[in-house]
């Protein structure tokens, strides 16, 4: 019988990258966008969509639909929407930006998956390796409404017949069910009318400047949106028009036809050059993982528990203080070798992070409810707490080697 995957935190987090096999199924109702470059922006349009630029986006996970008044409820438990005869399969609308965000954190809690987002109002900080459900960037947006490396040239999202693919002004007076019109070069629906969709960026003018997976201006008064509505002429559900709104819900704001589909990053790939970045080989020569999805899936294929330290201090001297301990007797390090997959996450006092991994190391903290450091968690490989200690081991790794034996029996 398998081992059931245990994961034990000790201070930090690193870099936290959702690994995912070539042609691996796409998470349920959603459709793999691979990654490619394309122009963004308008030559003919507004003035907010010029100047044309060359952007590339990565690998991810978009949803085939908009997201629905039933999906909405089952998580939120409410349904804000006005039209809500048009009934449970119909978007979701009267949501606002910061609402979006709240549903995409709670859905990820519900599959066991790592939020994308913190804090709140317009302060929201994106975790940008986090595996969960998120909000599309303009440019994933714009990339997969114009088909993506399928792209036809069409003016809008799958045709240039806007009433084959589109509710909008002329041929709706409200909302209907998604996925009754044509999809998209993608097989993705109603990117094109129906209801407008929220992007994570705040709004703000185009750069003429090349860019790689770019998220908008840092701040701003309004977050993007895209795709027209029902209530919208023809040229909002071209697949290049930009919009804006206020992301905060407001007396008297009008969003009955604003709503949002969701977006879940793919893997990153990891070239053998970068494959130090992602682990530590400490003195006695155990290997230390800095990413705990990667760490998941070494445990799966080798048959082991996993072991996460949440510790507050460098990676050096701090080993060399901790031999005499925990982890540096012989009897932990031949059970780790045996059993474990070890991952550390370090806080450390001396050295300064980049900013996505001190966005990551935070967020595991946040997740797990630490209330100090080091922390040891034992967990299974969805992330349960089987078990939580504060502080150092007492009696070092003899007597913790046997709990941990008696746990992973």
């Amino acid at each position: 019988m398998k081992k059931a995957i245990y994961a034990v935190i000790l201070v930090l987090l690193l870099t936290g990258i959702l690994i995912a096999e070539p042609g691996q199924v796409p998470p349920k109702g959603m459709v793999f966008v691979e990654g490619g470059t394309f122009q963004m922006g308008s030559t003919s349009g507004k003035d907010r969509e010029k100047p044309v630029h060359r952007v590339t986006v990565s690998d991810f996970y978009i949803g085939k639909y908009e997201v629905t008044q039933g999906e909405y409820e089952a998580v939120m438990g409410t349904n804000p929407s006005e039209f809500k005869k048009s009934g449970k399969d119909a978007p979701v609308e009267e949501v606002s930006w910061v609402e979006a965000a709240e549903y995409c954190n709670k859905l990820s809690d519900r599959e066991g998956l790592d939020r994308c987002y913190s804090g709140s109002g317009s302060n929201i900080t994106w975790y940008f390796n986090a595996n969960g459900y998120r909000l599309p960037t303009e440019a994933e947006w714009e990339f997969t409404a114009l088909g993506g490396n399928k792209n036809k040239g069409y003016k809008y999202s799958g045709s240039n017949d806007l009433g084959s693919v589109a509710w909008y002004r002329d041929n709706s007076g409200k909302t209907h069910s998604v996925g009754e019109k044509q999809a998209n070069e993608l097989g993705i629906y109603d990117m094109s009318g129906n209801v407008w969709e929220w992007c994570w960026d705040w709004y703000g003018d185009y750069s003429e400047s090349a860019q790689t997976d770019p998220h908008g201006p840092a701040s701003g008064s309004d977050r993007v949106r895209r795709g027209g509505g029902w209530s919208g002429d023809a040229s909002c559900c071209r697949a290049d028009y930009r919009a804006r709104y206020n992301p905060a819900r407001y007396t008297g704001g009008t969003i009955n036809s604003l709503g949002f589909r969701l977006v879940r990053s793919s893997k990153l790939k990891i070239t053998q050059s970068e494959e130090a970045n992602f682990t530590y080989t400490d003195d006695q020569g155990l290997v230390w993982q800095k990413n705990l999805d990667r760490a998941k899936k070494l445990a799966n294929k080798e048959n082991k528990s996993i072991l996460i330290r949440f510790s507050g201090s460098d990676w050096t001297p701090f080993y060399h203080k901790m031999n005499n301990e925990i982890f540096y007797q012989q009897e932990f390090e031949k059970f780790a070798k045996e059993n474990l997959i070890l991952v550390r996450f370090d806080f450390p006092r001396n050295t300064k992070l980049p900013a996505d991994e001190e966005n990551y190391n935070k967020q595991m903290v946040e997740k797990f409810g630490l209330k100090g450091l080091p922390t040891l968690i034992l967990t299974d490989s969805s992330g349960n707490v089987i078990q939580k200690h504060n502080g150092y081991i007492k009696g070092g790794a003899i007597p913790y080697v046997a709990t941990l034996q008696d746990l992973i029996k």
